[in-house]
């Protein structure tokens, strides 16, 4: 009998699941088995009995099986009561282990089914019997990579149309959006990637959610739902294979409830090196705190602290205008850093956003004879509304920002971005910056018609677009408020955002991951209605269930 290779597989007729990383792994008495069906019933969340009824235990080996019956009698009375055979397979099995099909001469992972509670998903991914997953035209360089790395893609989310920013109840008509489960179930959606962070708020069997930012499409639904998120580095992942958007401001931006889940990928991409330095620098820009709220203020404050405390560093105040005044260069310091900036970013976002579509338009119309549908929001976008008749507009707002417009735009961006880099947001330096609501955003508002973007690039949600910057948003408290949809105290996510220098993505999680252990606060997102269990603090939150929610 020669001895089995390091990988042993067992099959029930049209199941199968591997035995793997078992080095001269022989089956040679019942308790064997069982101890493996344990292990696999205690690690893998698809595996059950099930699969070892009447089924098949295969095991690859080097070379054909001769001589002696290698099946001790006790064994084979175990197989028997279950139904089950033993095979001898010649050869090496590349397959991870886990609970498969048989599918003709194929293997099949074996995948859970879960009901979408929550709408989050336009579709899910299957099996096919020649490739992994069934032929697309083109899948993304960095999924690929994913996948190779052992990822399982279970499905492509909801977004909005042209990565928009559509949101209930009057701007979604293609399709009912998805749910936000934090506070009363009713609370409102921000961003195009929509059902990203909803699949991340609503399901621990998701682990992290992929999208590309722009202007907010990550960022700010880890605001809504109360969620990790990052918009990475400009340039710092291939999106080979991705739709784009706006060219110039498109990047990967990663969702998840847990710092190390996105360190994961980054290490998955071979992007985290040994090295790691702690910034020495914490820049506090004046220009966008304080926040209205007192209550958010103070939450972000105490994360401050809490930074300070692991930097052992005090923060900086600064005016970034004040600095733009004084240091700015020379043909451009003249005007006002909040007008300098007004259009730059804002100008290429809507061309772009607009024009990358232009192919699809005019294919479709070609195709079908007839002009491609855009919700009354996007028409707004596209258009220059004129009486509230979209469909008899001429004047697109896509077309209505000329090109040169849109190249200026760019042209201020990298004159400002090296000037930001060298004076303010350098390699040692760590910046806040605010985003998020206080307090209740319903589903059921009826918001502006036109609503979308800020109108000025000098703002928090443009600000890493236009220099490129890595942008990390992680939830800090919770905020109660008496909610006119439950009639209970319910709590809206708190968070705080940090930007800094390109490349600064591991960085910027590192610090974040060790601020919160060293200060033992929690460090993973719940799913579920709060984004932590609540707590009588200043931020509302507990590592473990010790308080309940105030009553009305």
């Amino acid at each position: 009998m020669s001895t089995p290779s390091t990988s042993t597989l067992f099959a029930q007729e049209h199941l199968v699941a591997t035995i793997g990383e078992v080095a001269y792994y022989v089956p040679n008495s019942p308790s064997h088995l069982e101890s493996t069906f344990r292990d696999f019933a205690a690690r893998d969340d698809v595996f059950q009995t099930g699969f070892i009824q009447e089924g098949l235990i295969i095991i690859p080996t080097e070379s054909e099986i001769s001589g002696d019956d290698p099946v001790p009698d006790d064994l084979k009375e175990f197989l028997d009561s279950h139904s089950t055979s033993l095979v001898f397979c010649q050869g090496l099995l590349d397959v991870p282990e886990g609970p498969y099909f048989v599918r003709g001469n194929h293997l099949r992972q074996a995948w859970r089914l879960y009901e979408d509670e929550t709408l989050s998903f336009i579709t899910t991914v299957i099996a096919h019997d020649q490739d992994s997953f069934r032929a697309q035209n083109e899948t993304s360089s960095f999924v690929k990579e994913l996948i190779v790395q052992g990822a399982v893609i279970v499905g492509k989310t909801k977004m909005s149309a042209y990565t928009g920013s559509e949101v209930p109840p009057e701007k979604t008509i293609d399709y009912l959006a998805p749910f936000n489960l934090r506070g009363d179930g009713y609370q409102g959606l921000s961003g195009s990637s929509s059902g990203a962070g909803s699949s991340i708020a609503a399901y621990d069997w998701v682990d992290i959610s992929l999208g590309t930012d722009a202007t907010g499409s990550i960022s700010i639904p880890a605001v809504s739902y109360g969620v990790l998120g990052i918009r990475t580095t400009h340039s710092a992942f291939s999106l080979e294979g991705v739709m784009p958007s706006v060219p110039a401001f498109d990047t990967l931006g990663i969702l998840a409830r847990t710092s190390q889940e996105i360190l994961n990928v980054y290490r998955a991409a071979g992007k985290i090196g040994s090295e790691y330095s702690k910034p020495t620098q914490i820049v506090y820009p004046t220009d966008f705190f304080p926040m209205k709220n007192d209550q958010q203020q103070h939450m972000i404050e105490e994360f401050l602290h809490a930074l300070e405390s692991y930097l052992e560093v005090e923060h900086r105040r600064i005016s970034l205008a004040e600095e733009w005044t004084k240091g700015g260069p020379d043909d451009a310091r003249t005007v006002p850093l909040d007008k300098y900036l007004e259009k730059s970013g804002y100008w290429p976002n809507f061309y772009d956003g607009h024009h990358v579509y232009d192919e699809f338009i005019s294919g479709y119309q070609k195709r079908f004879s007839k002009k491609v549908y855009t919700s009354p929001f996007m028409t707004s976008c596209w258009n220059e509304v004129t009486n509230a008749i979209f469909d008899e507009c001429e004047r697109q707002l896509g077309n209505d920002i000329t090109k040169e417009e849109r190249d200026r735009g760019l042209q201020e961006c990298e004159i400002f971005s090296p000037w930001i880099y060298s004076k303010v947001l350098t390699p040692e330096v760590i910046m806040l910056l605010p985003l998020g609501r206080p307090g209740a955003n319903y589903r059921d508002s009826v918001g502006n018609a036109t609503a979308g973007p800020p109108s000025t690039t000098f703002s928090p949600i443009y600000f890493s677009t236009i220099i490129g910057a890595p942008q990390v948003v992680v939830p800090v408290g919770q905020n109660p408020f008496e909610s006119r949809v439950s009639g209970n105290i319910e709590c809206a996510p708190i968070v705080v955002s940090l930007i800094g220098h390109k490349g600064a993505d591991v960085t910027l999680l590192r610090v974040l991951k060790a601020t919160l252990d060293y200060h033992d606060w929690p460090s993973e997102v719940l799913t579920g209605r709060n984004i932590f269990h609540f707590g009588n603090n200043a931020r509302n939150l507990a590592r473990n269930p010790s308080g309940l929610l105030p009553k009305v």
